[in-house]
């Protein structure tokens, strides 16, 4: 079984190499970011508090002085029953779950006044809702643009159609990766990480580890 990446077939195998190539290459980004710097898995929570703003630095988010108490502020009155902690990018009705998460996502992005940036709404909402938003970076933008283009310019339904397309390969993955830190995190998650190991500026070492995979399968 293989997982389709962006029109790239990559096999479980190599998917799994990647993935723990990232974990090694960037151990601090799971460290501090995914698990919050004290390894309890990722998990929903309604609140944003200083520690969100230090685990959006480690994975260069970029906040300006203003962000942090905007966002800290503009929580406390989101709309977090619009995406529940059960919902799953996974389930099968997930066209309606998107409605729901844009309403989310707008609260932090209102179409008038102080506005957090787009990128680091989608870190900060990741960490919030982890089975339900992807990571909307600049990789993602480049690597997944001609498809939301076509999609009137949004990103989720692409990233949630290929996530669903790869529903089987996913569960592979996850169960391959089962006994190691990595393998605790999300599926979207994951998928940011393929996309970000195969198509950012580390990609060719990240290709040549998934080749090196293939050579030993």
């Amino acid at each position: 079984m293989a997982l389709n990446i962006a029109d790239e077939e990559w096999s479980v195998d190599q998917a799994a190499a990647v993935c723990r190539w990232y974990a090694e290459a960037v151990p601090d980004t799971l460290t501090y970011y995914d698990f919050g710097g004290s390894d309890a898995d990722p998990h929903p929570h309604n609140t944003v508090d200083l520690s969100d703003a230090g685990r959006l630095v480690v994975i260069n988010a970029r906040l300006g002085a203003d962000d942090v108490p905007f966002m800290i502020r503009r929580a406390e009155s989101a709309p977090w029953a619009a995406v529940s902690p059960t919902d799953d990018l996974l389930q099968l009705e997930w066209q309606g779950l998107l409605d729901r998460a844009e309403h989310l996502y707008r609260h932090f992005r209102p179409a008038t006044g102080r506005r957090l940036g787009p990128t680091r709404t989608h870190k900060l909402l990741h960490l919030k809702r982890p089975h339900v938003f992807p990571i909307v970076d600049s990789v993602v933008r480049e690597t997944y643009g001609d498809r939301a283009r076509a999609e009137g310019g949004r990103y989720w339904p692409v990233l949630a159609q290929e996530i669903q397309d790869n529903r089987a390969a996913y569960e592979q993955l996850k169960a391959r990766l089962a006994s190691e830190r990595v393998g605790r995190l999300t599926v979207p998650r994951l998928h940011d990480i393929l996309v970000w190991s195969l198509h950012g500026r580390r990609g060719q070492e990240a290709r040549r580890v998934a080749a090196t995979a293939a050579d030993l399968a």
